[in-house]
């Protein structure tokens, strides 16, 4: 997606829509919005799709770089890239907050409505629709007559988080990054739980989930760094000089460096050269 092309505002986004149907209708429905982040609660802009999945947004920019959009030139080369996560996620430490737990007291009920206002982020009212139909998941429910009200229950969250756990370990065994299945499961778990504690606070659910499934807190947090600095992404013009090194390793030959020309070759600056 991208905006009007002849403004300087011009951003470019890639977006998670496999269910999408119209294109140009389904742009016009897509929200920014602004939510707490679940884990250092500072404002972060995350975009509802369509269809109500939440997505968050990742920001790339290499040196010198523009897009050419239609006829126009964005200056601007950076990208966006939108992907989808888990609600339940950003309500979490809304629902923490609303039920007032004191003690052995376990707080208070809440009505949806209630729980999704939050001062100053207008922004939850569009989880609604999405929060609606899971938040059992991580909740006690009440019913009352036609209402329903809802307070965070520790143990269904442990339970939640542990298949979390489960269900990221058995995606990235299944991937194509060969990297993960190198690992033990010790340490696949451990780098998980740290890939988890992205999206969590410290207190209580972080140390919640560590202590249950035995893993120390700052060793997920090592094993987490550890693997971003080892699986570095690697740009095409680096892949390509990976390949021919390994080519001339394994023939035992070496190859100049310098390409020679074939015949009815030019250069491509001989295209912008001034006729004589």
């Amino acid at each position: 997606m991208a905006a009007d092309a002849s403004t300087s505002d011009t951003r470019i986004l890639i977006a998670h829509c496999s269910s999408w149907k119209n294109q140009e209708q389904n742009e016009s429905q897509c929200k920014l919005v602004h939510l707490k982040n679940p884990k250092s609660g500072t404002a972060t802009c995350y975009l509802v799709a369509p269809d109500g999945r939440l997505q968050e947004l990742h920001w790339f920019k290499q040196s010198y770089a523009a897009w050419f959009i239609g006829d126009f030139v964005c200056s601007d080369g950076s990208l966006y890239i939108a992907s989808p996560v888990d609600p339940i996620y950003m309500i979490l430490p809304i629902l923490e907050q609303v039920r007032m737990k004191k003690g052995d007291d376990m707080g208070k009920f809440r009505a949806l409505d209630e729980i999704m206002y939050v001062d100053g982020f207008p922004g939850y009212v569009h989880l609604l629709p999405v929060l609606a139909s899971c938040l059992e998941l991580i909740c006690e429910l009440r019913e009352v007559g036609q209402d329903k009200y809802y307070r965070l229950d520790d143990s269904k969250v442990l339970a939640w988080l542990c298949c979390k756990v489960k269900c990221t370990s058995e995606a990235l065994l299944s991937s194509s990054n060969k990297y993960f299945s190198g690992l033990s499961e010790e340490d696949l778990k451990v780098y998980v739980v740290g890939l988890l504690g992205e999206y969590l606070k410290v207190d209580p659910w972080l140390n919640m989930l560590c202590q249950h499934m035995g893993v120390d807190l700052e060793a997920s947090k090592k094993a987490r760094l550890t693997t971003i600095s080892n699986v570095q992404p690697m740009y095409p013009e680096q892949a390509s000089l990976t390949n021919k090194q390994a080519g001339q390793k394994a023939n035992g030959k070496t190859m100049s460096s310098k390409k020679k020309s074939q015949p009815g070759t030019q250069k491509i600056t001989s295209f912008f050269a001034r006729p004589r």
